[in-house]
């Protein structure tokens, strides 16, 4: 069977796809180098000349859906953007366009969830009174992965797409889950992080993720709250959920109801396929229990942001280094543009992020060198 991936970023899920035993074709915005060998890999800048973004991603998704059995789609499905209509809905291996936006829509989140464990920050929309007190942001809803957030002034309204969120201190976190629509079970658990400097990163943009986090009491509790969010959307396959850990009190930032990054890490530690969960999910079968996680090793990935213009060289050695959404040697990346992930493993969170922060800053300078990287501070 044939498929077709498409997002911002596919590479993860291709290779999970091709270790499944799935022909694959594989569209993103990069079409890195390390994408699987033996899948049809296209990319909108190299292959289709476009700018990337998610309309024209659409626009070239819809001129290979012809060739494939199924449809999977990644990063950008969330976003309102059109990824529903690349093919006939009978061809999806994921949640309904009336899942998603239900999933999304904090008015439905904060009803179903404030009585169960999981909070939901004050959110509000742009018809509502501005607050006079407390510390808030603004997030635009066509976007995830902590784009489009920003601190608020204190004075602007939201706009049409946006909404007035109030800001939750704590410890960032994530959940992985499976569900079929009417029953759900827990992948894991994630310390989570965004904005980080060290990273090129811009602020509340995801950095990357530690798993596992090994928790019972909030394992059981985010187990419950993803059972009935599953129960009141409707969502199938994988999916994940952000939240930041306030006084041991999770409070849910935003659910994303597709294929996540924190994923492959999952699929590290278990030993199993992800891509093969996901498809049995959407087909209403889940697993009946998953293997016990140790506690060690903690394993991490990291996202390492270009802080300007810059011209690699050569790349080739980077797979062998623990790197991966490797760009092609020679290939421009624009400034806030991701270059690549880098992995490690550690005892525990903090050491697992150390190991990825000191391997980003060591790759880092390989490709700018310390002086110049650091000139533009």
């Amino acid at each position: 069977m044939k498929v077709l991936l498409v997002g911002v970023v596919t590479r993860e899920m291709a290779q999970s796809a091709v270790a499944a035993g799935y022909e694959v074709i594989s569209l993103d915005y990069f079409g890195d180098s390390d994408q699987p060998a033996t899948a049809q890999v296209y990319s909108l800048a190299k292959d289709f000349s476009s700018e990337p973004n998610l309309k024209n991603l659409v626009v070239a998704a819809k001129t290979l859906a012809g060739r494939v059995d199924k449809i999977v789609v990644g990063a950008g499905l969330e976003n309102g953007s059109g990824l529903m209509d690349i093919g006939k809905l009978s061809m999806y291996w994921t949640n309904s366009t009336n899942a998603i936006q239900k999933a999304r829509d904090p008015l439905v989140l904060s009803k179903n969830l404030i009585d169960h464990g999981l909070r939901f920050p004050r959110t509000l929309l742009p018809r509502d009174q501005l607050p006079n007190q407390g510390e808030w942001l603004i997030k635009d809803r066509r976007h995830s992965g902590g784009l489009g957030v920003r601190e608020w002034d204190g004075k602007a309204a939201p706009q049409e797409f946006e909404v007035l969120q109030e800001k939750i201190d704590g410890q960032l976190m994530s959940a992985c889950f499976l569900a079929n629509g009417k029953q759900s079970l827990l992948i894991g658990l994630t310390r989570q992080w965004a904005g980080s400097p060290e990273l090129g990163a811009t602020p509340f943009a995801w950095c990357g993720n530690t798993a596992p986090y090994k928790d019972s009491a909030l394992e059981n509790l985010i187990s419950e709250a993803v059972l009935l969010l599953t129960r009141e959307t409707g969502l199938v396959g994988v999916n994940g959920i952000d939240f930041i850990l306030h006084d041991d009190v999770p409070y849910l930032l935003e659910v994303n109801p597709r294929w996540i990054g924190s994923l492959e890490l999952f699929e590290r530690l278990y030993g199993l396929n992800m891509f093969r969960l996901h498809v049995n999910a959407c087909q209403g079968k889940l697993p009946e229990i998953l293997p016990v996680l140790p506690v060690q090793p903690v394993m991490g990935k990291g996202i390492l942001y270009a802080q300007r213009d810059i011209t690699l060289g050569d790349t080739s050695a980077w797979k062998k280094k623990g790197i991966a959404d490797i760009p092609y040697p020679g290939e421009t990346i624009s400034k806030g543009a991701p270059i690549c992930t880098v992995f490690s493993e550690g005892r525990d969170a903090t050491d697992c992020w150390d190991k990825v922060m000191a391997k980003a800053q060591s790759l880092r300078n390989e490709i700018c060198g310390k002086r110049q990287w650091n000139s533009t501070h």
